[in-house]
Order: structure tokens, then sequence, then C-alpha cells
């Protein structure tokens, strides 16, 4: 899969193919991993990575890799749709863009500013 990113050297971050779901907190910690052996500490997921699980906070995945971003010290850029930016979702939207660690933006071009201004 490392090989199927792309790596901003420049800025040090890497970006998921558009057409890879991270199918489980297990793979992505893999990434993660990968990224890391490779010297990146920075992401750009986008919604496509994501299964539609993960908007959805009862099912505690989005929660899941947050905590794995967190926990492995990761800057991440989230780029989602405003349609899946609903309900308690958009409220830990809100929260975690206060912080300067992991991202919610609605374009590619925002999310990529920011991983290359951090």
């Amino acid at each position: 899969m490392f090989s199927n990113l792309t790596i901003n050297e420049k800025h040090g971050y890497a970006i998921f193919p558009a057409d890879y779901e991270i199918k489980s907190v297990n793979e992505l910690n893999d990434l993660l991993g990968n990224c890391y052996y490779n010297h990146i500490e920075k992401v750009l997921i986008n919604e496509n990575n994501l299964s539609d699980t993960f908007f959805d906070l009862k099912t505690k995945i989005a929660g899941d890799y947050l905590q794995k971003l967190v926990l492995y010290q990761f800057k991440a850029a989230f780029v989602i749709s405003a349609e899946k930016n609903t309900g308690r979702f958009s409220e830990m939207v809100l929260e975690s863009n206060k912080g300067n660690r992991i991202n919610f933006f609605y374009t590619f071009q925002d999310a990529v500013n920011w991983l290359e201004t951090i």
C-alpha cells in the first residue's frame, strides 16, 4: 500500500489514493507505521478513503481512527463533503478543527494548504 501513496517530500505529507478505502483500525495502524518509518508524519485522507460507518459516531470508528492519529502524533487533514458533515459528526469536526493536529476541510486545496503550513 505504501507505494501507492502520493508523497510530498518537501512538506512531509502523504495522500492516500482516492480509490483506496481504509477497512479497519488495524489497517490504519499499518499505514501510519509505514508512513512513520518513511519519516512522514502528516497525512491527507479523502472521504473516499473512509467507509460510511466512519461518519456515524455510534460505530466508534471515527473515534478509533482519530485516537490512533493522535496517539502516534500524526497531523491529519480530512477532506469531506458538506453532506457528510451533519449531526453529532459535525460537532466532532468543530471541536477537532479548534486544534492543530486533526482538521477537516471541504476542499482538497484547503487541506493541502493547511498541511503545508503546519
